[in-house]
């Protein structure tokens, strides 16, 4: 049968400010003969060094603050919809399983940042790309300030059932209905 979870999350903010430094690349087409004297085009790309800046305020960076299931569930069933989660109170605990975080809070922080630290490279990547024709090598400085976060128990659904004498599990976020689980499936 479903068991109704309470799941502990870490949820992090951050104003993020961030130089870059990145090789841009210019394409450029070449003519030349192959070995029959045959006249081909090519593509060149001369690469510059280039840098800039690039900022975002992550607002409620969620985390998974619990270490029973596998992270693969956690991503397939986010994000929750804070701005819809209600206070804590006793109520909605009450016939209800609930974790505590087994997860740091300085280790969220460490998952929290590196999700940052991706979302700011890609950014920069973009950005280079509004002048250059390719990217490579993107360094980023980020530097965090007004840092907060928050504790929070999310509705969670989950199951487990058998087949074949394998066991198969399923999440559900108790707020959205989004599922994520195994199952059995054929090679056929």
């Amino acid at each position: 049968g479903f068991q109704s979870i309470y799941i502990p999350y870490w949820t992090f903010d951050a104003q993020a400010d961030c130089h870059y430094t990145a090789d841009g690349g210019r394409e450029r087409e070449v003519k030349y003969k192959d070995e029959n004297g045959e006249e081909k085009t090519k593509i060149e790309v001369d690469w510059y060094h280039t840098s800039g800046h690039v900022s975002k305020f992550f607002d409620d960076i969620q985390v998974p603050a619990s270490s029973t299931h596998e992270k693969k569930f956690f991503d397939g069933i986010m994000p929750f919809n804070l701005e819809q989660v209600a206070s804590y109170s006793p109520k909605y605990i009450s016939g209800n399983l609930s974790e505590n975080y087994s997860v740091s809070l300085e280790d969220g922080h460490k998952e929290a940042i590196s999700e940052m630290n991706s979302e700011l490279r890609s950014m920069a990547s973009s950005d280079v790309l509004k002048r250059y024709d390719r990217v490579r090598d993107v360094r980023i400085s980020p530097r965090y300030s007004n840092e907060t976060y928050k504790y929070l128990l999310l509705p969670v659904y989950s199951v487990a059932y058998n087949y074949k004498d394998k066991v198969y599990n399923v999440m559900i976020n108790g707020q959205t209905g989004k599922v994520k689980g195994d199952y059995p499936y054929s090679k056929l």
